[in-house]
């Protein structure tokens, strides 16, 4: 295996050829060619990190390509290998060759379509573009479980004047899950991404090496979190915290920016992080988030990755925009990917969970394992400010001039008597209430309980979540 450094490739130079690529991620000698005869796409069986893969790439210096029949088929091929290995598949495009891919393209594409499918939820499908990637390319790539794209050139923003790179336009839109200006930094990523997925849905995520200790104490989360609910902070810093040697893979971390998703270990143990960010747009539900969040959470249930939610949300977000868009609707997918999911669950209350927001955040009710919270921690149908708005209208009216005062004596009563977790946990709500010291030590033994967690599920085909 090469070693991979950032400046070994230049910005925006996209000509690394389709061997370099391979070269620069697989195993040294791995790579076992496939039609090696049929010009344009380069790729078969290899190993990366001593683990088996399926992976191709179209090579950007071939500027007399088989036509696009033969290589879809080459392509549908390799895809038929990840299929019968039960071996992640890697797919690079792009930049496109000189021909149009016009001649046997439109069978082409839906025969990819029809394997990345069949694919899904089987083996990862992990897939890189190399600069703007156009019609049968972006099509296939758009069907992988996560996507990087490479600067190459700039793409017209909303207005024709403004311009930006194509890399950061897919991912601020959501189009890809990392954008880079450089493919060494491309390859860099998919590579940590990998060292977290199982080869298949049959097989665990593979284990790290870490030898962080497991009960290790993390003092200054007390600081880190305020107790004024309405102060912002950075959620990314508690994950990385009491993460094994800090580490934190997040991805789509431009798009959807108050809902926090990737990757962590825990006592070397994979699991999927999904988290709220009270430092955009205060951690609350909209529609984009609830989307970013749900087919998350349903990549992790599909390889039975661990979900571990990190739960600071006031509640979904209000508004006629919202409601035009379908935030009903959306945040329905949410809360099916959440009662859906049967692979452990464990989440913690940081500071406040509202209402029908904190439900499809995995708590106990919806399927949560193992619901954990800090002391200060609010739990209820709503804040306290707006339900004592509510209840006590009438009463804060008649106080007149006291009427600030008032406000504030039933809020205060309406917290220590309805909103603190160890009302919750009375109710069955919460397992356990936990000093924030010791996070990173309750995460890590919950994640060792639920290891032989076996969930029974009734017979079907599959079910029909709300698209």
């Amino acid at each position: 295996m090469r070693a991979l450094e950032p400046a070994a490739v230049q910005p925006r130079r996209l000509s690394l050829s389709a061997a370099k690529r391979l070269d620069l991620l697989l195993d040294e000698g791995s790579l076992l060619q496939l039609d090696t005869p049929i010009r344009g796409i380069i790729g078969g069986l290899g190993s990366l990190d001593g683990r088996p893969v399926a992976i191709f790439t179209e090579d950007p210096e071939e500027r007399a390509p088989a036509p696009s029949p033969l290589r879809a088929e080459k392509v549908c091929r390799i895809f038929d290998l990840a299929i019968d290995h039960r071996a992640p598949l890697i797919s690079m495009y792009g930049p496109p060759a000189e021909d149009s891919r016009g001649d046997g393209g439109l069978a082409g594409c839906p025969q990819i379509a029809v394997r990345a499918a069949r694919l899904s939820g089987v083996v990862p499908q992990l897939a890189v573009l190399f600069g703007v990637c156009r019609g049968a390319a972006a099509s296939a790539a758009s069907l992988a479980d996560f996507v990087i794209c490479v600067d190459g050139e700039e793409t017209d923003a909303a207005e024709p004047s403004d311009k930006v790179p194509f890399a950061m336009n897919a991912a601020r839109r959501g189009y890809c899950d990392l954008g880079v200006d450089n493919a060494a930094a491309a390859l860099l990523f998919l590579r940590e991404l990998f060292s977290y997925l199982p080869c298949d849905a049959l097989e665990p995520s593979p284990l790290g090496n870490s030898d962080d200790d497991p009960e290790r104490r993390v003092d200054w989360i007390e600081d880190l979190v305020p107790v004024e609910g309405f102060q912002a902070y950075d959620m990314t810093r508690l994950v990385r915290g009491v993460a094994d040697d800090g580490q934190f893979v997040e991805v789509m971390c431009e798009y959807a920016r108050n809902m926090v998703i990737g990757f962590a270990r825990f006592g070397n143990r994979a699991a999927g992080i999904i988290a709220n960010q009270p430092s955009h747009l205060a951690g609350v539900i909209d529609f984009d988030a609830a989307c970013k969040a749900a087919r998350f959470m349903r990549f992790c249930d599909a390889f039975n990755i661990p979900l571990i939610t990190f739960v600071d949300v006031p509640g979904f977000l209000p508004g006629v925009q919202q409601e035009l868009s379908g935030m009903i609707r959306h945040g329905a997918k949410l809360g099916y990917a959440c009662c859906e999911a049967t692979s452990p669950k464990i989440s913690l209350v940081v500071r406040k969970a509202y209402g029908g927001a904190f439900a499809v955040m995995c708590s106990k009710h919806m399927g949560g394992d193992i619901n954990l919270a800090y002391p200060s921690a609010e739990i209820a149908v709503m804040g306290p400010e707006a339900a004592v708005g509510l209840l006590y209208r009438e009463e804060i009216r008649k106080a007149g001039d006291q009427a600030d005062q008032v406000r504030a004596t039933l809020v205060a009563k309406y917290r220590a008597t309805f909103s603190h977790p160890y009302a919750a946990a009375e109710l069955g709500h919460l397992d356990a209430v936990i000093p924030p010291r010791e996070t990173r030590m309750a995460l890590t033994r919950a994640l060792r309980q639920l290891e032989s967690k076996k969930p029974r599920t009734p017979r079907r085909k599959h079910g029909n979540v709300p698209l």
